[in-house]
C-alpha cells in the first residue's frame, strides 16, 4: 500500500515512468518493473476512440489521450494500431487534407458557435 501512495505521488508530480522507478529504487530502495498496458486493451480504446471524438487525431494526440488515460504504450504501437485501424484517415492527414464537419441545423438562429460563426 506504501509503495502504490509513493509512485501516485510521483506520478502527480509529473514524473514519467521510468523516472519513478528510478526514484524509488535510489531513495527508497524498492525496485519495480515498468510494465507497459495490455495492447488488446489499448487497441479497443483506440477503436472507440475512432468512433468518437477522437477520429481526427493523429497518433501524437492520441498518445496523449492513451497516457491521460492510464495506459503505457510505445508510440510506434500507436502508429500500428492508428494505421491498421483507420488507414484512410492516416493517408488523410498525412496529406494535410482537412475534413470539415457536418452541421445540421433545423433552422436559422438554432445552432450558434461561441467564435460567432453560426452555422445554418
Amino acid at each position: 500500500m506504501y509503495t502504490r501512495h509513493l509512485i501516485e505521488l510521483y506520478f502527480y508530480m509529473g514524473f514519467t515512468y521510468d523516472e519513478i522507478a528510478m526514484i524509488l529504487s535510489i531513495k527508497h530502495n524498492m525496485t519495480i518493473s515498468v510494465r507497459y498496458s495490455d495492447l488488446d486493451t489499448v487497441l479497443s480504446f483506440i477503436e472507440y476512440q475512432l468512433t468518437t471524438s477522437g477520429q481526427m487525431h493523429g497518433y501524437r494526440r492520441m498518445c496523449q489521450k492513451c497516457l491521460l488515460n492510464g495506459f503505457k504504450v510505445k508510440k510506434e504501437y500507436i502508429r500500428l494500431m492508428l494505421r491498421m485501424l483507420d488507414p484512410q484517415g492516416v493517408k488523410l492527414r498525412q496529406r494535410r487534407c482537412l475534413r470539415r464537419r457536418q452541421y445540421f441545423s433545423k433552422g436559422p438562429n438554432y445552432c450558434w458557435h461561441i467564435d460567432s460563426y453560426d452555422k445554418l
